[in-house]
């Protein structure tokens, strides 16, 4: 019994007060100690953009549907899901063919605070984080976004038959170097440099060699890397969104292979020879550098446009005959998903390889004031390298080699 009945309004109150802060300290306490599903999650929503027939898309489907949340049922897609898994996860789902659907896309860019988001399969938001592609990395991270876990983002991408990479590591610039230089054994474009050189030698004038020899070398890369960029664009812009962005690679280092293997057949039995030498676009250009060195009155500009134009001519008529290369990389950098402008590095290095046997004898005739070529025997194999290379890229891609 209480001593002093006055103070027991006292005590109950001071009671009361101890329950209030105690109570929810112990319920926290037990949730912290208890398993993940005492744990209370935020509400959050999933906007998922797919479309019909994109390989990415099904991936990342499988991938959530193996962890408990499903988009479709029978077949077909949900607008909105609740997984039972996560009932504080809202999935919605958008068909990037609907009406008002770049809009949605739009609209929630700009609510998340990401500029210059483009419509390409699958984007994903969560959470405020935008995920645009798919690979495991980047399905990890938004398991650990879903599940208020810390995943970071490891910057691993997938090439075919490299596996995972890191952009920065070897693969991207070995596939440059590789691409690129069997590109640049082409007999069109050195045969083409070698008869810019011979004509300027006869101006016995280093600077003058140096001058028409770089100018047609750099016209050459000019036209062939903006030929690559287009290429990159249009396949981003247009095959990955439908879809068949593997299926284009894949047919371009089939067929391309397979034009590389004819080449090094008739290579291996004639020597190295340009078929569109003869051709009359080509014919008349290299007549009208020849007669513009050639002629006394002909001035600096005349020199100029004519080596330009046979450079354009000589680059675009050959393009035909590898195109593949740098279509297949163009893909190849697509696929990969870089971020920014990090393709531009890549296609530069491209570019780079392509050029260097023609810097290499551009490099001598300035030094010596003579023209220097390997043996034709090694244009040869360097083809079948190419062809080599070429059918086991198409393989890759069409079967599925190393792909996520």
């Amino acid at each position: 019994m209480l001593s002093d009945p006055e103070k027991f309004p006292i005590i109950l109150l001071s009671f009361l007060v101890f329950l209030v802060l105690l109570v929810p300290g112990v319920h926290a306490a037990r949730l912290e100690e208890g398993s993940g599903e005492d744990v209370i999650q935020e509400e959050m929503t999933l906007h998922y953009f797919y479309m019909h027939g994109c390989p990415a898309c099904s991936t990342q489907e499988r991938f959530l549907e193996e962890r408990g949340i499903f988009l479709k049922e029978d077949g077909r897609y949900l607008e909105e899901v609740q997984p039972e898994d996560y009932p504080y996860l809202t999935v919605k789902t958008y068909d990037v063919y609907e009406p008002g659907t770049d809009q949605v896309l739009r609209d929630l860019a700009e609510r998340y605070g990401h500029e210059d988001v483009r419509m390409v399969t699958p984007t994903t938001f969560l959470d405020g984080e935008l995920f645009q592609g798919f690979d495991e990395n980047k399905g990890e991270r938004m398991m650990g976004i879903i599940e208020g876990e810390d995943v970071e983002d490891d910057g691993m991408i997938e090439v075919p038959f490299f596996g995972r990479i890191h952009p920065e590591d070897l693969p991207l610039p070995l596939l440059a170097f590789a691409l690129g230089s069997v590109d640049g054994m082409n007999v069109c474009s050195i045969g083409a440099l070698v008869m810019v050189l011979m004509i300027v030698l006869s101006f016995d004038n280093r600077k003058k060699i140096f001058f028409y020899g770089f100018l047609f070398i750099l016209t050459v890369v000019l036209i062939y890397g903006l030929i690559i960029f287009t290429w990159y664009h249009i396949l981003e812009a247009v095959m990955k969104h439908l879809g068949i962005l593997q299926y284009v690679i894949g047919a371009a280092g089939i067929i391309g292979g397979a034009v590389f293997f004819k080449q090094f057949i008739e290579f291996y039995r004639h020597g190295p020879n340009c078929e569109y030498s003869q051709a009359g676009f080509v014919t008349k250009a290299r007549i009208k550098v020849k007669e513009s060195f050639e002629g006394k009155q002909a001035g600096p500009i005349a020199l100029i446009g004519s080596v330009i134009l046979f450079a354009a001519v000589v680059t675009l008529i050959e393009l035909p005959c590898s195109a593949a290369l740098p279509l297949a990389f163009s893909g190849v950098l697509v696929d990969a998903q870089l971020v920014g402008l990090t393709y531009v590095f890549y296609i530069g290095l491209y570019l780079f390889f392509y050029m260097l046997i023609e810097l290499v004898i551009f490099t001598g005739a300035v030094i010596t004031k003579e023209i220097w070529f390997g043996s034709g025997k090694f244009v040869t194999w360097v083809t079948l390298i190419g062809a080599l290379i070429l059918f086991f890229l198409g393989i890759s891609y069409l079967f599925g080699i190393g792909i996520a």
